[in-house]
Order: C-alpha cells, then sequence, then structure tokens
C-alpha cells in the first residue's frame, strides 16, 4: 500500500538506465514502450520519449507509479550483488536459460516459416532473424564466460585488456539489441494471429520471454558490471 508521505520525483533529464538502476522495477515500463534500457540505456527520458513517440508525461507518470507500487524489496536486486555473485547470477539465470531457450525457439521458428511461412513473408524473415540471433548469442556468451569474467574477476588483467572485452562485450550487445527489435516487429510485439497453432503461439511466446530476459541480462552487463571495473 502507497503511504501518503511517499514521494519519488523522476526528472525528464535522467538517462533511463539510471532509472533502472535505482528502480530495477522500471524495466517493466521501458519494455511496454519499446525504450533500450540497456544497451541505448545512456539517452534521457526526455530524447527516449521523442524517439519511441511516447508521451513523455505519462512514462513519468507511470514510472513513479511502478516504484510506489512495487512488491518486492530493493535487497533482492541483482544489482545489489557483489561482482562474484553478480557473475554467478548472470550465467546460472541468464547465460543458462539462453542456452535451454534459443535451439527451441530456432526448432520453433523454422517449423512455423516452414507451415506458415507462404502465406505470412515474415514468418520467413522471422525464421532468419531467429538464426541469426542464436548464432550470435551463444558464442557470445562462452566467450564471456572464458574471456571476460574470469578477467574481472582474477582483479591481475591489464586494465586495457578489460576495457577491450568490455567494448568487444557493448558492440556485440547493440547487435542482438538490433535483433530483438526486429523480431518484436515481426512478430507485432509477440501477438499471434488468431487462428494460430499451438507451435506458432508457443514461438511467440518464447521469443517474448527471452526479450525480457536477455534486456535484464544485458543490463546487468552494461549497467552493473562494466561500471564497477572501470571504476578500479
Amino acid at each position: 500500500m502507497i503511504k501518503p508521505e511517499q514521494t519519488v520525483t523522476i526528472k525528464p533529464e535522467q538517462t533511463v538506465a539510471s532509472v533502472v538502476r535505482k528502480n530495477s522495477e522500471c524495466a517493466e515500463i521501458f519494455q511496454k514502450y519499446h525504450i533500450d534500457y540497456c544497451c541505448r540505456g545512456n539517452m534521457s527520458l526526455e530524447e527516449a520519449a521523442e524517439k519511441n513517440n511516447v508521451n513523455l508525461s505519462i512514462l513519468i507518470q507511470e514510472l513513479v507509479e511502478v516504484i510506489l507500487n512495487r512488491n518486492s524489496s530493493p535487497v533482492n536486486d541483482p544489482a545489489n550483488l557483489s561482482t562474484p555473485a553478480l557473475i554467478s547470477h548472470i550465467i546460472l539465470i541468464h547465460h543458462e536459460f539462453l542456452r535451454k531457450a534459443l535451439p527451441l525457439v530456432v526448432k520453433l521458428s523454422a517449423k512455423v516459416s516452414g507451415k506458415h511461412g507462404q502465406r505470412d513473408l515474415n514468418l520467413v524473415e522471422l525464421d532468419r532473424t531467429v538464426q541469426n540471433l542464436a548464432n550470435h548469442l551463444l558464442p557470445h556468451l562462452d566467450k564471456e564466460e572464458k574471456s571476460l569474467f574470469p578477467a574481472v574477476l582474477s582483479g591481475n588483467i591489464d586494465k586495457k585488456i578489460i576495457d577491450k572485452l568490455f567494448l568487444e562485450m557493448i558492440l556485440e550487445h547493440e547487435e542482438v539489441a538490433d535483433m530483438l527489435f526486429s523480431i518484436n516487429k515481426l512478430t507485432n510485439d509477440f501477438v499471434p494471429p488468431d487462428n494460430a497453432c499451438n507451435s506458432y503461439r508457443t514461438l511467440f511466446s518464447e521469443l517474448k520471454y527471452i526479450e525480457n530476459d536477455t534486456f535484464r541480462h544485458v543490463y546487468l552487463e552494461n549497467h552493473i558490471l562494466k561500471p564497477r571495473c572501470s571504476e578500479i
């Protein structure tokens, strides 16, 4: 329940990432409006609203409301974890999810495209994009676990090497974000047609889950893990 004395102030010049950093529950509002809070999270709220044709006042109002009505404690926010625990969380929760989910959606996408692609060419393009996403993301996960994360945890690696690894990570994240936004557009925001079969509906549902989870995952790496290492 909201207490009368509770107040939240969000200013248009605040960056999208800074809002999520302080209040992780705001991520759901940004995803609702297709505002990238991870790879392009350094935009101000004003810039993001304009870019995505969102009413700034309504956006800020919804952000304030979700903060005031949050159900979870900030203590449970992964951003509050120690660096080793944060990396463990990223691997066990986000990386392992993608390793299981991506092969499934690749098969589903091929199946749906093969069955319905002649009637809807978007499904053919969707299949190509889903395969491309998996081909980019799966090696990316391995690269982080074999190179970036060990370098961060060792504390003995030259800062130039760390910076180079993070730069590569961010560039790859931007490619992934572009593919996810393309998938969102091709699926009409993951809304299947009324006559869609179960495979069709399952594909869209899984892709929506992948989008949500990946943006949270990338946010933790770009805006929580990287700044910690930049301060060393």
